[in-house]
Parts: structure tokens; sequence; C-alpha cells
């Protein structure tokens, strides 16, 4: 420095506080400071709002990443599957039932009423129809076709000509009392079903049955 210039004079750090204070005041004083400080605090919300917001799509993101995945469905099919099949086969094992249990009772076997109009061969017609068959498949040596209503047959069961079944001493059987019109099919040829040819031989006699709560479960015979 050379002499006789004129020295540079800095502030000292008390000249410097009593500038901000100064400062300060002003600002205080024109209201700026409340603008500003308001701004400050909308700006801070604004990124408060901003942070909450991205925290729920964060929240949603999760939630659905733990639902049912695609790949848990496509596990769960071959069960789906499973249960319809098994289903299916109840179904059709109740069918299956209720047919063979129509097929065993008597109005299946033995009650055509009215008879069917069948001009030729009315025993092999009414024989296959009604698949009438012995337990090992061969033919049944005679067969009977009842042609009588329903309710006729069943008061059979309220007859005072009550007897012990033939071969069957602990059942009682009721003969009808009254003869009813009926066909017996004879076999003339064949051994096993459904090779079989019946003779038709129209009648009419008592029918003699056994019988239960229901009514009539079993055809037993005729009696001429």
């Amino acid at each position: 420095m050379k002499r006789g210039a004129r020295s540079e004079k800095h502030p000292t750090m008390r000249e410097r506080n009593v500038e901000h204070l100064e400062l300060e005041r002003s600002l205080m004083s024109s209201g700026n400071w409340k603008e500003s400080y308001c701004q400050r605090t909308a700006r801070h919300k604004g990124l408060s709002q901003i942070h909450d917001h991205k925290d729920m799509l964060l929240v949603k993101a999760t939630a659905k990443r733990k639902g049912i995945k695609a790949t848990d469905v496509k596990g769960l099919l071959p069960l789906m599957i499973l249960m319809v099949i098994i289903f299916l086969m109840i179904v059709f094992w109740e069918n299956e039932l209720y047919e063979e249990t129509v097929m065993s009772t008597i109005e299946h076997l033995h009650v055509d009423y009215p008879q069917s109009n069948i001009a030729v061969r009315y025993c092999n017609h009414m024989i296959l129809e009604r698949i009438i068959k012995e337990p090992d498949n061969t033919c049944k040596k005679e067969h009977v076709f009842i042609h009588e209503r329903p309710r006729q047959i069943n008061r059979v069961c309220t007859s005072p000509k009550r007897m012990a079944c033939q071969n069957h001493s602990s059942i009682s059987c009721f003969q009808s009392e009254t003869k009813f019109k009926m066909t017996v099919c004879k076999l003339i040829e064949g051994i096993r079903y459904p090779a079989c040819r019946y003779h038709i031989s129209p009648t009419e006699g008592f029918i003699v049955v056994t019988c239960d709560d229901m009514g009539p479960v079993n055809f037993q015979k005729y009696v001429e």
C-alpha cells in the first residue's frame, strides 16, 4: 500500500449485526416478511401433499400386489374341473340308481295298461322293450303282462286271500279277489337274452303278489 493512499475500511462484526437487524425491521414494517413466510409455508404444504399422494399410491400398489394373482387362479383351475367332474358323476349315478329302481318294480316288469297295440310278436317286442331276462342273462321261460289299472293291482294287498308265499314261508302273499286280463309269454326258442322268442297266450286269472306298506312288490304267479 502506498503511503498517503486512503485505506479501505471494512465493517466490523457489530456493524454487520446492526445492518441485519435494521433489514429485518424494514421487512417487518413493510409486510414483505408475511408474504415471504406464506409463500414458504405454501411451498412446504405443497411438497407435503405431493409426498402424501405418493405414499397413497404406494399403499394401493402394495395392496394390489397382495391380492389374488393370476398364477393363483391357474392353480385353482384343476380343482374346479375336478369338482365339476365329481358333480356330474353324482348326477349320473343318481339317474342310474333311479332307472334300476324303476326297472325292478312290478309295474315296469308286469303291468301293461292299456295294452300296447302290437298286432304281431307282442311278447318278443315287450320282452326287449322292458329288458326282461334272468339275472344270469338267460331267457326267461315264462313271463306275464297284466292288463289292468295299477290302482286295481294295488288293492290286491288288501285282499282277505292271504297265504304263505312259495319258497318264502316268512313272507305273506296276497291273491286277487277277481280275475285280471293278462298275456302269458312262453319261451319257444333261444337261450341267452336278447335272442329269445316267445309264444303269445292271452288269458284271465287271479294274480298272487307280495306286498309292503307301499303296495305290491313282486309278482309271484297267476291262477286260472
